[in-house]
């Protein structure tokens, strides 16, 4: 079944309609999925969540859905969990696809992060765009 709505963000109509559906009719929303995108063909599939959000479970039956349709479309798949303050990331494969880019769970700078969705796309991030770019790491240093 759905789960009950805990934010208040989404319509709790819809939440409570389809619990009456039953518990062999799952739905789970998803933090913020993005397309990543290259002259209109689907590049991968982001999970972005603020770094407050607890780590993903990579086996939950949502994390596994998604990993099964990026597979379909044969993109990667990543969840990235954000820190705002800094604007780092870090980045964890979600399916085979996505551990060519990355192998395991990576801090990255808001540059690297860049860096791997152009990569991600074949491209080189142009250096106006690099510019404009955090260089700190996780840990606090800078690239």
């Amino acid at each position: 079944m759905s789960a009950y709505e805990r934010t208040g963000w989404r319509c709790p109509e819809v939440s409570a309609r389809h619990r009456l559906y039953g518990r062999d009719c799952p739905m789970v929303d998803l933090d913020f999925p993005v397309v990543e995108y290259d002259s209109g063909s689907p590049a991968a599939l982001v999970e972005l969540k603020h770094i407050i959000a607890k780590p993903v479970d990579m086996q939950h039956p949502t994390i596994r859905a998604i990993t099964k349709l990026a597979d379909m479309a044969g993109i990667p798949f990543l969840i990235a969990r954000y820190n705002p303050s800094r604007w780092t990331y870090e980045v964890t494969p979600g399916n085979s696809y996505a551990r060519q880019y990355v192998f395991d769970v990576s801090g990255l700078s808001e540059e690297q992060y860049v860096r791997l969705l152009y990569s991600i796309r074949g491209r080189d991030v142009p250096q106006q765009i690099l510019r404009n770019l955090s260089r700190v790491r996780p840990d606090g240093g800078r690239l």
